[in-house]
């Protein structure tokens, strides 16, 4: 295959591997203690895909920057789309760092 059929297959697939969600709760800067359920919602932001197009999806807790993210938990893994918007979790007391939103 030549390279500009590989970078065009490429172009073709990124919008099947990248949803652009909007998350409304909880809300930018919230801070929730270690231990307690509480709930995810999102919706979809009006860029492509739409969130109707997709069936799947996985949720990860992280620190960091946006250089350098690391991955602290799993909130889940295997979601489907159709079962809604919305999500609870909880996330282990032990998760985390010792330093400021570790």
């Amino acid at each position: 295959m030549r390279p500009s059929n590989a970078l065009n297959l490429l172009l073709v697939c990124l919008p099947l591997a990248f949803a652009d969600v909007e998350f409304t709760v909880p809300a930018a800067g919230a801070s929730v203690a270690g231990g307690t359920a509480f709930t995810v919602t999102w919706t979809d932001s009006g860029s492509a895909p739409s969130i109707s197009d997709l069936t799947s999806y996985q949720l990860f807790l992280e620190s960091g920057s946006n250089t350098a993210p690391q991955q602290l938990y799993a909130l889940s893994t295997t979601g489907l789309f159709s079962a809604g918007n919305t999500i609870t979790v909880t996330v282990p007391v032990t998760t985390g760092g010792t330093g400021t939103n570790a």
